[in-house]
């Protein structure tokens, strides 16, 4: 007999290994598929998408970021970047 095994989580998106964990643990694939149909949803609506458990799975945070996106947008356009100040 062969034994089933995992792939490690960080080598997943969440989604996959969710489902892939929950297919192991005998729930069959149209089960799996039928949870996971894409629900009528109000593409006007932003706060609603923003309480939705599918939106909520992953964010980005890049508050260390944003000072250096800040002084790149207040560049004017056409002026050279910091790199390319550097390597002339």
């Amino acid at each position: 007999m062969r034994t089933r095994s995992m792939p490690s989580p960080e080598r997943l998106p969440a989604e996959a290994y969710d489902a892939l964990f929950l297919y192991l643990a005998g729930e069959t694939y149209e089960q799996l598929v039928r949870e996971r149909e894409a629900p009528v949803v109000d593409t006007g609506d932003f706060n609603a998408a923003l309480r939705r458990p599918e939106s909520q799975m992953r964010f980005a945070v890049v508050a260390d970021e944003m000072p250096p996106l800040r002084r790149g947008l207040r560049r004017p356009a056409g002026s050279p970047s910091l790199e390319s100040r550097h390597c002339a």
